[in-house]
């Protein structure tokens, strides 16, 4: 999985980051404001990812739409029968997107989908549906935590506007400034694991087999690592955060996303003065937090 995500340089995919929020600060400016999270926070990494894969406008709509649909599975916004409804659709997405890849093995094409079908070919257990699969997965991993963080971080800024101004003003390192913003927003409220071996941890036993709630949102505030905790800080020295997760299950995609976040957060810092409007609906969720709106106007 971490191959398929890192096929293309950073550099290459930097310049590709750089245009697309070009382009959606343009649009922004035009319309005089606009929804941060529909037309900036999720525009970015849609736009990215369907550029990636070198997949058709119409497809990478779809496919967002169904990212969306699987995310709010995971918010509890869903019935039993939205669920079904859902399953469903992730089922054509990924039919389609098998066709997509079937075609790339007839005919190789130098994008983001025809390198992970070429990948692919050296190891025969993975047909087309297993291929498509894996694709539909990094499609979400790379569009539903960068949306969440990029909407949270920018409100974090709105709200703390003089560390907004700090970053804007070059007082504070971009690299700083987004590590204390994964920090301090963590997109990522909470995992759940399964104990591999029994242990005991701050003198509670934990059996092999117990499953474990970890409350990534708590560890990083925690006190003991980190002075003021609850406070945003962009020239925070040190940030041992663990928004990206450690070990096996560190995030594949933590440079991209990082690389994203902080080409997109630098243009937002030097947007000029903003104001909210309208009301912000809480997330219902306990493991993704986003926004799923936040409109603003330039004054």
């Amino acid at each position: 999985m971490a191959r398929m995500l890192n096929q293309r340089p950073l550099p290459e995919s930097a310049s590709v980051i750089e245009s697309i929020v070009a382009g959606r600060v343009k649009a922004l400016h035009q319309a005089g404001g606009g929804d941060l999270v529909a037309d900036f926070a999720r525009a970015v990494p849609v736009q990215f990812m369907g550029g990636w894969l070198g997949l058709p406008a119409d497809d990478v709509t779809f496919l967002a739409d169904c990212a969306e649909d699987v995310s709010s599975v995971l918010e509890r916004r869903t019935t039993p029968n939205q669920c079904v409804e859902i399953n469903s659709r992730v089922a054509l997405a990924i039919e389609h997107l098998s066709g997509l890849c079937h075609a790339r093995r007839l005919t190789p094409r130098d994008d983001g989908l025809g390198r992970i079908v070429d990948l692919a070919r050296v190891e025969p257990e993975l047909d087309d549906r297993k291929v498509a699969t894996r694709v539909f997965f990094l499609f979400i991993a790379g569009l539903d935590t960068t949306t969440t963080f990029l909407g949270r971080a920018m409100l974090d800024l709105l709200v703390n506007d003089s560390e907004r101004l700090r970053w804007k003003e070059g007082r504070v390192e971009s690299a700083g400034a987004v590590e204390e913003l994964l920090r301090h927003t963590s997109p990522v409220a909470r995992v759940t694991r399964e104990a591999a071996e029994d242990c005991e941890l701050c003198g509670q036993f934990i059996a092999r087999g117990q499953r474990v709630s970890a409350m990534i949102e708590a560890a990083n505030r925690d006190p003991a690592v980190f002075s003021n905790p609850h406070q945003l800080d962009l020239g925070r020295p040190a940030c041992p955060h663990l928004s990206f997760s450690e070990g096996v299950h560190a995030c594949l995609g933590a440079s991209l996303a990082r690389l994203q976040a902080g080409i997109a957060l630098s243009a937002f810092v030097h947007f000029p003065s903003l104001r909210r409007e309208g009301n912000m609906p809480p997330s219902q969720s306990d493991i993704l937090k986003p926004l799923k709106t936040l409109p603003v106007s330039f004054i």
